[in-house]
Order: structure tokens, then C-alpha cells, then sequence
């Protein structure tokens, strides 16, 4: 695939939400100071491939998503013509929600997952977090006990 060939094809690309807000590729490929033609916009990166088997069209998208896809589907995969910076993702949730089992063994498989290990080094583990809110449970009660005396 080169940068002409790239950019000389119909894309399809992905946009989210009611707002259809672009994906990463969007934005950078916007900065090559070349335009490439979208012919197809959908709603999430899993109907990419759906929306270029059987065309001359081509879609951006992660690499291990593409790989899954090129593996059950008669699709070709090719590196982009030009360096893409890698894409941070970010994981967040209100703070009442900390011990909700779920969402925790949710947070957990996703950071094994990103990164390819079984003991994510980010995540703090359900054990761990209580302990670590019980100590801050007891620094509140603490700082209360202390406060009230005070005055």
C-alpha cells in the first residue's frame, strides 16, 4: 500500500454517538495535508469490514481488531503508508462504583489485556482496594474524632 494508492481509494471510516464524533484516524490522517475520500461512515469499528468486503474501499483500524477480522474474512491487511503515533485508551468511573465487582473484573481483564499480562500493573485488585479504602475509611473516622475534639 502506498501513500497515493492510500488516499486515491474510498474509505470507510467510524464515528461514534449521536454527536458522530471521529475516530483517532480522522484527526490524524486530517494532518497528511492530504484528503482522503470517505464513501461510507458507520457506527462502530466492527462494521468496517462488513462495509469493504466485495469493494475497492478500505478502512483504518486497530491492528489486533484488523488481524481478527483478516483471519475469518477474505480481506487482505495492510500497514498504513505513513507513521501513526500509537493511541492511548483510558478507562474511568465514579467513585461510588470502586467496589462493584463487575466493573472491577471488567477493568482487570481490559488492562491484562492491553497488557498482555495476567497481573495488570495498573489496576489495584479488589483485595487491595478494600484494605485501601478501609485505611482511608479509618483516616476519615480519625480525622473527625480529632476534628470534633478540637473544637
Amino acid at each position: 500500500m502506498t501513500r497515493e494508492k492510500y488516499f486515491e481509494l474510498g474509505h470507510v471510516t467510524a464515528r461514534f454517538g449521536k454527536t458522530r464524533t471521529p475516530a483517532f484516524d480522522d484527526w490524524f490522517v486530517r494532518r497528511q495535508k492530504t484528503q482522503r475520500r470517505i464513501e461510507v461512515v458507520a457506527p462502530s469499528f466492527l462494521s468496517l469490514p462488513g462495509l469493504v468486503l466485495g469493494t475497492r474501499r478500505v478502512a483504518t483500524m486497530h491492528r489486533r481488531l484488523a488481524q481478527q477480522v483478516a483471519s475469518t474474512l477474505p480481506l487482505a491487511m495492510r500497514e498504513v503508508p505513513f507513521d501513526m503515533p500509537p493511541i492511548r485508551e483510558a478507562i474511568q468511573w465514579h467513585i461510588s462504583n470502586n467496589n462493584d465487582r463487575p466493573l472491577r473484573w471488567i477493568v482487570e481483564q481490559l488492562a491484562a489485556f492491553a497488557n498482555d499480562t495476567a497481573e495488570p500493573a495498573n489496576v489495584v485488585p479488589l483485595a487491595d482496594a478494600r484494605r485501601d479504602e478501609m485505611a482511608m475509611q479509618f483516616q476519615h473516622n480519625h480525622n473527625h474524632l480529632v476534628n470534633k475534639t478540637a473544637s
